[in-house]
């Protein structure tokens, strides 16, 4: 299977041939509904399908179809369409569906390329990535073929396409152990020079390193799109695509010394030491990555010990006003619709944090909540009953499902109190005479 991409200004043309059987219908996996769009009374877009076009044998126009509810009903071996992304970088960019400028923007890339269906992928199947006009940023490396760019990859990247940016102005590599790690920068206006940028990235990125239990991933694509705030940092997302692919909006006002206090690139680079939980596991996916912004930089020595646990602190106060009382079950289910975002965040992280402490006990120190993290690193989508079954196994007893039903049954971070307090952590400092003092120590250093 060859796709054929021309990346343009402000629009991408594709024209996919499938080399095996002919699919009957094509898939966009991740269709949403601002992947067209027209101006509507000014009001915004106003969602259209993706019109496709099959070709015959000759390359000519045979039928026309469009994309609904992310299927294309049209039997074809041959496609050819176009993205525009027009609407989405002048009027209403995001990270999901384009965000840039014309000439150097990023996307999903399952936001605009179709896909067979499983049945017409099986492993083996060759799928060959060649692109054209302006150079890509892929999780995948590429390699320059005169005037393409081509990627090779497997029948299981295209249901994860992660993020693809084009006409990144700059492009570095971090100085990171046993791992190759790249970052594109896109064209736009920083008032944060490009040294501060790379100390930044590279701090966040050796942060994640450093809690990888001595298996990092060997690449992850980072993109950085300057976007009008005055944050250093405003949103930033990371994707499942084998390698991972990140990408971290950078605020165009943000002043140089802002970058230093910024803790979002350090919690989104902290999501490729997982991976893809199923269900809805919001809760620890966000709880793993908030968990570890904080005990990182204790554990390299950059931070005081008493900064961090007290953001934890502070963060599992907020967290249990937010929940009103509900279950962490309940109030990830219904994060978006209450705001309630710290109450999932925390809540996860103080699951994540007595999981940590109980595998240190239940092993004497020797294993902790990273080293089953790396044990499942490999695979591509984890239960959470396959999480549950690589943490007894780590421990030689069983303490998943107590811990896992005190946190998600119970009033959300009501436990914080009591564990939190064990631990010697407050909001305001440490308390060195607590019974777990000792087990506060051993996390932060590692052992």
């Amino acid at each position: 299977m060859v796709y054929r991409i021309e990346a343009g200004p402000s629009r991408i043309e594709v024209q996919v041939e499938s080399t095996g059987d002919k699919p009957e219908r094509w898939l966009l996996l991740g269709q949403g509904p601002r992947l067209e769009g027209e101006r509507d009374g000014g009001q915004g877009l106003r969602p259209q399908g993706l019109e496709v076009r099959s070709l015959d044998a000759r390359g000519e126009e045979a039928a026309t179809a469009r994309v609904a509810k992310g299927f294309l009903d049209l039997p074809a071996r041959r496609l050819r369409y176009t993205y525009s992304l027009k609407g989405h970088l002048r009027a209403d960019p995001d990270l999901e569906h384009g965000a840039g400028s014309p000439g150097s923007y990023l996307l999903r890339g399952d936001r605009y390329l179709l896909v067979p269906p499983d049945a017409l992928l099986p492993d083996g199947v060759s799928i060959e990535l060649r692109f054209r006009g302006l150079e890509p940023f892929l999780p995948w490396p590429s390699e320059r073929q005169g005037e393409e760019w081509v990627v090779h990859v497997r029948p299981s990247d295209l249901r994860q396409l992660g993020f693809h940016a084009f006409g990144a102005r700059r492009r570095f590599e971090l100085e990171l152990p046993g791992a190759r790690w790249e970052v594109a920068v896109l064209e736009g206006g920083l008032l944060a020079p490009d040294e501060v940028l790379q100390a930044w990235i590279q701090k966040a990125a050796s942060d994640a390193v450093a809690m990888a239990a001595g298996a990092p991933r060997e690449r992850v694509a980072i993109v950085l799109a300057p976007v009008s705030s005055a944050e250093p940092a405003p949103f930033g997302r990371v994707l499942y695509s084998q390698p991972r692919s990140a990408a971290i909006y950078v605020g165009q006002r943000a002043p140089a010394r802002s970058f230093s206090g910024d803790w979002l690139a350090t919690h989104e680079l902290m999501h490729t030491l997982h991976p893809r939980f199923s269900g809805q596991a919001r809760f620890l996916s966000e709880g793993i990555a908030s968990y570890y912004q904080c005990l990182a930089p204790i554990r390299v020595g950059r931070e005081e010990a008493a900064t961090l646990w007290g953001t934890l602190a502070r963060g599992v106060t907020r967290g249990r006003t937010e929940a009103q009382g509900r279950s962490l079950r309940e109030v990830t289910r219904v994060m978006h619709r209450l705001q309630a975002y710290g109450a999932v965040y925390w809540g996860g992280a103080l699951l994540a944090l007595e999981l940590d402490l109980e595998l240190r006990r239940a092993t004497k120190g020797e294993f902790g909540l990273e080293h089953v993290l790396a044990d499942l690193r490999a695979q591509r989508r984890v239960s959470l009953g396959a999480l549950g079954a690589a943490i007894d196994a780590r421990a030689g007893v069983p303490i998943w499902a107590a811990v896992r039903d005190a946190h998600l049954n119970g009033q959300a971070l009501e436990r914080g109190r009591a564990l939190l307090g064990s631990l010697g952590i407050g909001p305001e400092g440490l308390d060195p005479e607590a019974t777990g003092a000792e087990w506060r120590k051993r996390l932060e250093l590692g052992s």
